[in-house]
Order: C-alpha cells, then structure tokens, then sequence
C-alpha cells in the first residue's frame, strides 16, 4: 500500500502533525508492514522517519541527492525520469546507497 502524504498549505508544522497523525492510524490498524510513504515535502519524510525509523519512505521533489537520502534514513527516489536525466551520476550512487529509485512521467491530458 502506498501513503502519499501532501505538502500542508497552511505551514510545515501542520505537514508534520498531519504525518504523525498519519502513522497513528497506520499503526492502529496495523497496516505499518505494507505502507510505503511517499511526499513532495522533505520535512514530512524526516518526521515519518522520526517516528517510525522502520518505515519505507520514497522522497518524490527530485531535489534530494542519494547521498542525502540516505543521510537522513529516506529509502528511495520517486523522480520524475528527467531528474535522473539531468543527474545520471544518481543512479549508481543510489545502488552504492542502497536507496530504490522509481522514476516516472506526468500524464498530461491532450487539448
């Protein structure tokens, strides 16, 4: 199951609570061993792995090295295929870093 968790309007601390909330509920329904958490905010994936250090998260901005990922205990890169065209050198640091990737492209509906 994936848990994509979205950047708060409001300020980054609701971001965080939202995410503690969150992993909360996932945990009461005993669902922690199938969730995958992914999020366009960087702060809500350090508070996910915060919490819960265990949790598999994949980062998904593209602005985050696998060295940083890994760093701050963040299982993978969710790129948009571009990011990894404009940093090929992140491919194989995130095999030496043991971060997955995934990369995908937009769906852009045609006019």
């Amino acid at each position: 199951m994936v848990c994509e968790i979205k950047p708060s309007g409001i300020s980054k601390e609701k971001g965080k609570l939202i995410a503690e909330k969150i992993l909360k509920l996932v945990k009461e329904l005993h669902l922690a061993k199938m969730m995958v958490y992914i999020s366009f905010d960087y702060d809500i994936m350090k508070t996910i792995v915060e919490i819960n250090p265990k949790a598999i998260t994949q980062y998904l901005n593209g602005d985050k090295s696998p060295e940083q990922l890994k760093t701050d205990g963040i299982h993978g890169a969710d790129y948009h295929f571009s990011v990894f065209k404009s940093h090929p050198e992140w491919i194989d640091s995130a095999k030496k870093n043991n971060i997955s990737l995934n990369a995908g492209q937009s769906i852009m509906p045609m006019i």
